[in-house]
């Protein structure tokens, strides 16, 4: 199997710059993050149209399997924001009705997949998994990226349901669940792998390895997007996850700018533990974890954190990471060293 050369150290120490200067996602796609755990009571959801399969082909985008139809949604979250989705219909190779979450490049524009874009940047991961992954391996995401994987590359995921419990609270519950094609009968997968994302990370490991077959390759695709998913994380794992986030707006010197974030990570005591994310118009989201245990979490040592990248997991293999910084990346999760 032809793998990628893992990342050189200068590669590493670059990444924290990548992030902040690299993840430019189109328009006000960056926000679609903030619907999924809108709280608002005006938060509502609205259909604008629906399409042939064929609107879908002609992005650029290359799914598995024929597309049926894609139905374009406006998301207003009771915050002045208005952010668009698609949900694509589709048929896998058994028949069986699936959805879908696809993300347009700016609203009002289509899905071009043009450079940096979400819809981009699964279309390169997809390309990768194809090449770099055998076709019996088995992807362990949080279910809306597991969704886009079986999709795109026609690889098995695990869990590939929402759970609905995750979204109690919400007041655009039924529209998840409905955008995901259907609440998850069992919710136990989904509430494992939420329970494995708040563990520490090499414990976690090896409740995997013994839970999940040995004879097939494991990987677990992470996105940057998985922080806007922390209510459903920690409402299906009872944990509280130790993350902040902050808004930087933008400033004349980006350099000025890095340093800010960094002076407000290293707030959080010695860690200094932090992950950054450019959005349009030159301000930055910028996310500290506050507690070492926190730094320790399976999730934490997955995504793109800056100790993370100084100390990757032992006995797993970077097998992908999206060119335009870190914002999909794929781990293979090796056999333990004896």
């Amino acid at each position: 199997m032809k793998k990628p050369n893992p990342l050189s150290m200068a590669d590493l120490n670059r990444l924290p710059l990548l992030l902040g200067l690299g993840l430019v996602l189109a328009g006000s796609a960056w926000m679609i993050g903030n619907a999924w755990k809108a709280q608002h009571p005006s938060a509502r959801h609205e259909l604008l149209d629906i399409r042939p399969g064929s609107d879908l082909r002609d992005s650029g985008i290359s799914p598995r399997f024929p597309v049926e139809r894609l139905s374009n949604y406006r998301i207003e979250t009771g915050r002045g924001v208005d952010i668009r989705l698609g949900i694509v219909d589709y048929r896998d190779d058994a028949g069986q009705a699936r959805s879908v979450i696809v993300y347009p490049a700016n609203p009002g524009t289509g899905l071009a997949a043009e450079p940096g874009t979400r819809m981009s940047l699964w279309g390169s991961t997809a390309q990768a998994i194809r090449e770099h992954t055998q076709e019996d391996a088995l992807f362990l995401s949080w279910w809306d990226n597991a969704q886009r994987i079986h999709f795109l590359t026609g690889r098995e995921t695990w869990p590939r349901q929402a759970a609905r419990s995750g979204f109690a609270d919400s007041p655009l519950r039924d529209f998840w669940i409905k955008a995901a094609g259907g609440a998850a009968r069992d919710e136990q997968p989904a509430i494992q792998l939420a329970k494995w994302l708040t563990m520490d990370a090499e414990q976690a490991l090896a409740d995997i390895r013994r839970a999940l077959p040995s004879n097939r390759p494991l990987y677990w695709l992470v996105c940057v997007d998985d922080l806007a998913r922390l209510g459903e994380i920690e409402a299906l794992s009872g944990v509280k996850i130790p993350l902040e986030m902050r808004y930087f707006p933008p400033a004349p010197n980006i350099h000025a700018q890095i340093a800010a974030v960094r002076r407000w990570a290293s707030e959080a005591g010695d860690l200094g533990n932090y992950l950054v994310q450019q959005i349009p118009g030159g301000g930055v989201k910028a996310w500290r974890i506050t507690t070492e245990a926190g730094s320790r979490t399976l999730l934490a040592r997955l995504l793109p954190f800056t100790q993370a990248l100084e100390n990757p997991l032992p006995d797993t293999h970077l097998v992908h990471q999206s060119t335009w910084g870190a914002y999909l990346v794929i781990h293979e999760i090796l056999p333990a060293r004896t």
